[in-house]
């Protein structure tokens, strides 16, 4: 499910400028006749764009994955700050900037469009739940964000029908993956771990952050599955993603975690310290 936020008075679209209500997409693109695009969601601090590269390289690996070829121009951030500008949100201290492109068609190219938006609203501590979906870590779109979201909608809806705020995925192994929107620590048997990539979990930008930061500050994460049957033994948790940053969990299932560990409080200060710059 596409993260709440409002709305904004311009998109670009191949690098024109037009309102947000133009409908810029042909039915018979794959975008739109089979799910077949990529897109990332990248944060805008004061006009500052976090870890544009990074998110970037991400998008064009999800291009080759789908045998997109279209070429994406060289000065792409500086038209999504034009954009931030446009939109009034060059001051925004969260801004969400999302760039989607779509596999076009046998007779209408592939496309590129960009969003800016105010930043979607969170929760200061999420609530997750867990369900009967699974990640297929064995597929050649595990890794890269695609348009392929009808799993995590469904999801979501479940979450928040529970008045919860995000649902975790296992994978087929059975081992804890991802949420929705999101990557997972958990702090289990006296060790900080998050799921390894292997899980089928997004590699997320936010997440490979938060992991470099913890080596900042002596705090070691392994990198280990963790069998979603013995979720009831986690002791503390958080998410991270693009736009939530660092957000500790207070409870998973019926389980409650309410007390959250310092270590959160850490992350999370260096995290927006850097974000913000």
């Amino acid at each position: 499910m596409r993260e709440e936020s409002t709305s904004q008075p311009f998109i670009l679209c191949d690098g024109e400028l037009l309102p947000a209500d133009s409908r810029v997409l042909l039915v018979s693109d794959g975008a739109v006749a089979f799910g077949a695009g990529v897109f990332e969601t990248i944060a805008a601090y004061h006009g500052k764009l976090f870890a544009f590269d990074a998110h970037l390289n991400r998008l064009r690996g999800g291009m080759d994955c789908f045998g997109i070829s279209l070429s994406l121009p060289d000065n792409l951030e500086q038209q999504a700050r034009n954009l931030l500008d446009q939109n009034q949100l060059s001051e925004a201290s969260p801004a969400r900037m999302r760039i989607t492109v779509t596999a076009g068609s046998k007779t209408d190219p592939s496309h590129w469009i960009m969003e800016a938006t105010s930043a979607p609203s969170h929760t200061a501590t999420a609530g997750l739940i867990t369900g009967p979906f699974v990640r297929n870590e064995q597929s050649p779109l595990s890794g890269f964000k695609t348009i392929n979201y009808g799993d995590n909608v469904i999801a979501m809806q479940r979450a928040r029908a529970a008045g919860m705020t995000e649902a975790l995925f296992s994978n087929t192994q059975g081992n804890i993956c991802e949420g929705t929107w999101s990557n997972s620590f958990f702090y289990h048997e006296g060790k900080w771990k998050t799921p390894p990539v292997s899980s089928g979990c997004l590699p997320g930008v936010t997440r490979a952050t938060v992991l470099d930061l913890a080596k900042g500050i002596n705090l070691e994460i392994e990198e280990a599955n963790l069998p979603l049957t013995r979720i009831d033994e986690i002791e503390s948790a958080f998410l991270t993603s693009t736009m939530r940053g660092v957000q500790p969990v207070k409870a998973i299932d019926n389980y409650d975690l309410s007390v959250t560990r310092s270590e959160i409080f850490a992350l999370a200060k260096a995290y927006l310290e850097l974000a913000v710059g």
